[in-house]
């Protein structure tokens, strides 16, 4: 539309997609929270840095799992949807 300031969505299901060292599963089983369709909190810091650090959050809902290898360390492939968490709030960013 000529102007128009907004930026029109629409189907915009957010996603993420994670790849972690699979831990044993007595300290946590990823599987069960599949199985449940659990909501858990996400939260990954990059950065060490004070300015040079940013944070994010979301509640997600994991949906699948693959296992695969990383040079002979068994990992685990997580994919999830984020929820909302405050009105309609997926993902908080945030510059430390």
């Amino acid at each position: 539309m000529v102007n128009k300031r907004a930026i029109r969505t629409s189907g915009r299901d957010a996603t993420a997609s994670l790849t972690i060292d699979a831990p044993p599963m007595g300290e946590k089983d990823y599987y069960a929270l599949v199985d449940g369709n659990a909501t858990v909190p996400l939260w990954i810091r990059h950065g060490v840095t004070a300015g040079n650090i940013i944070d994010v959050e979301a509640s997600a809902q994991l949906q699948e799992i693959d296992i695969a290898d990383d040079e002979n360390i068994k990992t685990l492939q997580i994919k999830a949807g984020l929820m909302p968490s405050a009105g309609n709030d997926k993902v908080a960013f945030s510059i430390l």
